[in-house]
Order: structure tokens, then sequence, then C-alpha cells
């Protein structure tokens, strides 16, 4: 028995059409076009999946100089703030039982109080304006000989990682950084100067590549 497709629907050759059927040839094609749509979809999406490069060596060794990401401005500054605080916040307790139990001259309260109050707002001042002076003298270079980083700014340096002498490396993060997407990148080095060089501030999804792009393996690589 040989069946035909009209519209979509399989038909035997001697079924009767309604008297009110219209065929309308479109329907099957919009169909199959639909159909044909969905899977182009679904193979593009897959093949999106599979063929999306992830960070490349090549991307990342790029010999391009960056900043740090401005978040760690945020990041130095608070957590200089609790230091701060946490430095602060005794003395000044140290200072109230003093003045409520201690037999001192009339004088000495006083002055210990402005005393204590010269160094908070002094404290308070260099942590919220150091950290965006020292952002702008920190960068850094990921290129194929390794990793190089400049920082300073009153005395200025340079240090410069060969890939060949990565021993490990290490991606930290604080509770204060994972809250920014920030991280510490640790290099460990063969050698006993400078054995360990960190850099803090680094994006993390770009922190990771670096590490992996500075302790993979290489046949011309050597210690």
């Amino acid at each position: 028995m040989v069946l035909s497709h009209l519209g979509g629907r399989w038909l035997r050759p001697d079924a009767r059409c309604p008297a009110n059927f219209r065929y309308d040839p479109c329907v099957g094609l919009h169909t199959d076009q639909d159909d044909t749509d969905a899977w182009e979809t679904v193979v593009e999406s897959a093949s999106a999946s599979v063929l999306e490069p992830t960070t490349s060596a090549s991307n990342i060794a790029d010999g391009v100089e960056y900043l740090l990401d401005p978040a760690t401005v945020t990041v130095t500054r608070l957590t200089a703030l609790i230091w701060v605080g946490a430095i602060a916040a005794p003395l000044w307790f140290a200072a109230l039982m003093i003045a409520i139990f201690a037999a001192a001259p009339p004088i000495v309260t006083p002055l210990i109080f402005a005393v204590l109050t010269v160094m908070t707002v002094f404290w308070t001042f260099w942590a919220t304006w150091w950290p965006g002076v020292r952002y702008r003298h920190i960068s850094y270079r990921t290129d194929e000989h390794g990793f190089t980083i400049r920082r300073g700014v009153l005395w200025r340096g340079v240090t410069s990682i060969p890939k060949a002498r990565v021993q490990h490396t290490d991606v930290v993060q604080g509770p204060i950084q994972r809250r920014f997407g920030l991280s510490k990148l640790v290099i460990h080095t063969a050698g006993t100067q400078d054995a360990s060089v960190s850099l803090s501030g680094l994006p993390y999804d770009k922190a990771l590549p670096i590490r992996d792009f500075l302790i993979a393996g290489d046949e011309r690589d050597g210690v």
C-alpha cells in the first residue's frame, strides 16, 4: 500500500477528503521548516558550547601591560579601615578607662584623647587615600617568557618571573576579595631570592588562566 503525504498528513490513495477540505501546500513546508530551524538551533548551540574557546595562552600571553582591577582600591580601603578600627578601638578603650578610673593630672586625659584623635584621623585618611595612589603605580604583563610586575610610588621596581623557573602557583581569595571577584596570585619559583612573588587585585577569572599558563608544560622549559 502506498501512502501519500498531504499537508503534514499521510493519506491512503483511496481516501476521500471532506467536501470542505482545502489543501494548503505551505502547511507541510512550514512544519518541515520549523523542524529544520529547531534542529539547526540545537546544532548551533551544541557547536557553540564545544567550539567556544576558553581564554587561550595567546590571549593571556599577549605582552600587554595591564593595571589591576579598579575594585582593588575599594578592597584595599576596606581592609585598611578594618585594621585601623582593630588598632584604634583598644587604644580608645584604654584611654577611656584611664579617664574614668586613673587618678591622673587634669592635663593628661585631654592630652591622651587629643593624641588618639590625631592618630585616628591620620590613619583613616591614609587608609582611604593611599590605596588609590598605589593602584595607579602597579601593573603586570604576561608574555611567552613569563610574568612581569611593575610597582612602586617613590621607589619603583620591576619583578620578572621567567616561566621556566615557576615551580607552582596559587590563587587565593579572602572574604572581601571574594565579594568583589578579586584574588591574589602567588608564584613560587626556584631559587632563594624572591622565591615567592604575589600580586593582589587580579580578577579571579583572569588569575586562573595566568596560573594555568605559567605552570603549563613546555619542552623548552627547564629548571
